[in-house]
């Protein structure tokens, strides 16, 4: 695992990428915010055994918009979800509970798909009444119908202690071969972000989506199946990485904040994307007015400009004959389709 301070964790310029998390995480307070379809829950992830086989876990704020009007516990409820994932900053919009402060969020996201497995806990296993009525050797005069729970019937237990997986989508920095780890810095938007709000210099402020940039220190641990070496990536190159949350790196007192320096995450597959071209700067893209007509696939050339007139220059086959002269009742005549919209001017 990786220390505050290991050199993996020195920040790099973050880009654009994707973050997100899978697993059994625990739900529970939903509230709906105010004139919206969209429910905030307090959420905790299990990240493994501490001290004394205590659990370690962390807890966080996840959004979803609740297009299908499902109905939610207010107390904790096991579920599997896919959600988006990032650091809490403290311009975050968290809508806490009653039961916890800004301070103890640690993460927030937006859920995406969710799947409702039901408080901790062992469950019965649903068996058919009749089947069940012969196993346990009763008849029907023998109890009313509703009574049939008992030893010999099977349970099973969703076990919560599981590490949630993340998948996470950016360019690779920091790369430390020797000891198996690199970075990944992503920006992404985050519904509970703040927009901010850009002052343009013709007219009113234009509103922008938030972004939320999260760091990561991803470490590969040691295993038989690396015999030929650790897939460690190379520098400024896009990665996918899958591996599974172990922890998160901060001082004291950020944590008492619930500010994070970096989310911890021991890797499980990497697949490799290419390398990263940074964008052009502002001052590249200047001067519009003198630079060439492109088309998409990057080429100068072009069949015609959208600038041209309507009238070729050169004739086609099909218009005959350029006339030397042109009647006036041929200028009334062409004005009558001045009102149609040219859609390559």
């Amino acid at each position: 695992m990786l220390s505050a301070s290991n050199p993996g964790n020195s920040h790099s310029t973050p880009t654009a990428g994707y973050v997100s998390i899978y697993g059994v995480v625990g739900l529970a307070n939903p509230r709906v915010l105010s004139g919206t379809k969209t429910i905030v829950f307090d959420a905790q992830l299990y990240l493994g055994p501490g001290d004394d086989d205590q659990p370690r876990f962390l807890l966080g704020s996840l959004r979803y918009f609740n297009a299908k009007n499902l109905v939610f516990s207010e107390s904790p409820q096991l579920y599997s979800i896919y959600s988006t994932f990032a650091c809490k900053t403290p311009s975050a919009e968290l809508s806490p509970s009653e039961s916890f402060t800004n301070d103890e969020y640690c993460f927030v996201g937006d859920i995406q798909t969710i799947i409702p497995l039901g408080p901790p806990g062992p469950r019965f296993l649903a068996q058919d009444i009749d089947t069940l009525r012969t196993s346990l050797g009763q008849t029907e005069s023998d109890c009313d119908d509703d009574m049939y729970a008992a030893p010999e019937i099977p349970t099973f237990e969703i076990d919560a202690r599981q590490t949630p997986i993340v998948i996470l989508a950016g360019v690779a920095t920091n790369i430390q071969s020797d000891a198996g780890t690199f970075s990944l810095e992503i920006e992404q938007y985050i519904s509970c972000m703040k927009s901010n709000i850009v002052k343009t210099s013709t007219t009113a402020s234009v509103s922008s989506k938030a972004v939320q940039t999260t760091s990561f220190s991803c470490f590969i641990p040691d295993s038989p199946r690396y015999r030929n070496g650790k897939p460690m990536p190379r520098g400024k190159r896009y990665v996918i990485v899958f591996g599974f949350l172990t922890d998160l790196i901060a001082s004291a007192q950020k944590r008492k904040l619930g500010l994070i320096d970096s989310f911890e995450v021991e890797v499980n597959n990497v697949v490799f994307c290419g390398q990263f071209l940074p964008p052009a700067s502002n001052s590249s893209q200047s001067g519009s007015s003198k630079t060439p007509l492109k088309s998409a696939n990057g080429t100068s050339k072009s069949l015609f400009s959208y600038n041209s007139p309507k009238t070729p220059i050169t004739p086609t086959p099909s218009q005959g004959p350029r006339p030397l002269k042109r009647a006036r009742m041929d200028d009334s005549e062409s004005n009558s389709d001045s009102s149609k919209e040219n859609v390559f001017s």
